[in-house]
């Protein structure tokens, strides 16, 4: 989190769950922080950065994300998304999902938002000031086909969201079939730019 005089910036949330929330007040509690005056930025689509937006947004609040991953964010509570996707990953050859992903179990189904959300969407190279930061946006797809990464120049701080992984692999998807999804339900088609590295001193 990054506090600021009138407004705060919260980068990614958490997994929609109890634990999760209980964290995230008691940070707010901790450096004498309000929700009502925060907004949010979330790096990529995955339940475990974005579950709790819905949550914890309020009126007031603007909530950044790529046009990309935010369309998608807003399909994950949708039961016909995670079908069309089960289908999709047959036709690639992926062999039949475990019973889990019907039941609801997927983590990414489990723990999403549960309502659309109402995105500010922020493309490569825009600008995000809080206080006495102020972040560039740098497009990454690959972890997700719209994963966002801030950097602040000035004084070298970057939030890489999934971009980088210390002593896990990242996702390998298929990106074709999300974009197929969120082309043919949401009727915002997108358009994936290539992928990019970012020089950091």
């Amino acid at each position: 989190m990054i506090t600021g005089k009138e407004r705060n910036l919260l980068i990614d949330t958490g997994f929609n769950r109890e634990e999760c929330l209980r964290a995230i007040q008691e940070a707010f509690e901790e450096v004498n922080a309000s929700l009502s005056d925060t907004d949010f930025f979330i790096t990529h689509l995955h339940a475990d950065h974005s579950g709790l937006v819905a949550k914890l947004a309020g009126d007031d609040s603007k909530v950044y994300c790529s046009p990309a991953d935010g369309a998608l964010v807003n399909l994950l509570h949708d039961p016909d998304y995670w079908d069309e996707m089960m289908e999709l990953f047959g036709r690639h050859g992926m062999p039949e999902p475990e019973e889990d992903v019907h039941k609801g179990e997927h983590p990414g189904r489990k723990f999403n938002g549960r309502k659309n959300i109402d995105f500010a969407f922020v493309q490569d190279g825009d600008v995000i000031s809080v206080g006495d930061y102020r972040f560039r946006c740098i497009m990454t797809p690959g972890h997700t086909p719209g994963h966002i990464c801030l950097y602040d120049e000035e004084k070298q701080i970057l939030f890489s969201g999934d971009h980088i992984l210390g002593d896990i692999t990242p996702v390998i998807s298929i990106s074709q079939a999300a974009e197929m999804v969120c082309h043919g339900r949401s009727g915002s088609p997108y358009a994936s730019p290539a992928g990019r590295g970012i020089a950091v001193r």
